[in-house]
């Protein structure tokens, strides 16, 4: 009994997590959501044969729809298998990720593709993840969106800078801002740093909502991005 509920319970994480994310608004002018993208993972623990059953779902963060292989649209497409060789991690440590992701704690990259390894005559499909990015904190995210951070190289001598860019993940949308908020990932203070280490010539992934910062300083209003978790890049991914 405790391990059916542990069960039921890590899939109504992930189910949060997937909704949260497709709460996002998607990017205009799309008739149909790409193969491709950043996505949440969650497990299928529907009783019924394979394929049919088994295997994941994947939802394309920040989008109401996902393109499946064979040709459906809808909230999340179902996949037999999840290959994560192209992340480079030894075994041990793909294990750790895909409990990870499984439980709503990561974000992957990836492509959807028809036809997995080994599969029968039944229409298949399967998720090839190029990027593995995981949670620094302990806090499932809460609506909002899925954002890329980066530095755009901008240095001022007084504030708001607007010094960051974030970019709407599996969108065309992007903008500037003049902070980044990580405290409210529940993430210990090793992990932010990493994250500002990452920052100086890389990126991260953040979980949350953009907050208007009327009179943050001498040069005026400030647009913070308010994270209710972030993501570190794992392996060679």
């Amino acid at each position: 009994m405790r391990a059916n509920s542990t069960i039921r319970q890590a899939a109504l994480a992930t189910l949060c997590v997937t909704l949260g994310a497709l709460s996002g608004t998607p990017a205009t002018g799309a008739t149909r959501a790409p193969l491709a993208g950043y996505f949440s993972v969650q497990p299928d623990l529907r009783l019924c044969p394979a394929p049919d059953c088994g295997g994941f779902f994947v939802a394309l963060l920040n989008r109401q729809s996902v393109g499946c292989p064979g040709g459906g649209l809808g909230a999340m497409c179902h996949v037999t298998t999840v290959d994560w060789s192209r992340l480079g991690l030894d075994p041990a440590a793909t294990s750790d990720f895909e409990k990870a992701a499984l439980a709503g704690r990561a974000v992957v990259r990836g492509e959807l593709k028809a036809g997995a390894l080994g599969a029968g005559p039944r229409p298949t499909a399967r998720l090839v993840v190029t990027e593995g990015w995981i949670a620094a904190g302990s806090r499932l995210p809460r609506g909002g969106g899925f954002f890329q951070v980066a530095s755009n190289g901008i240095v001022c001598v007084t504030v708001p800078c607007f010094s960051w860019r974030q970019t709407l993940l599996n969108t065309n949308r992007r903008g500037e801002v003049s902070g980044v908020n990580l405290l409210g990932a529940g993430a210990p203070e090793a992990s932010r740093n990493a994250a500002w280490t990452e920052l100086e010539t890389g990126s991260i992934l953040v979980a949350g909502r953009l907050r208007n910062v009327p009179n943050a300083g001498p040069a005026g209003d400030g647009v913070e991005l308010v994270a209710q978790q972030f993501y570190l890049r794992v392996g060679g991914s």
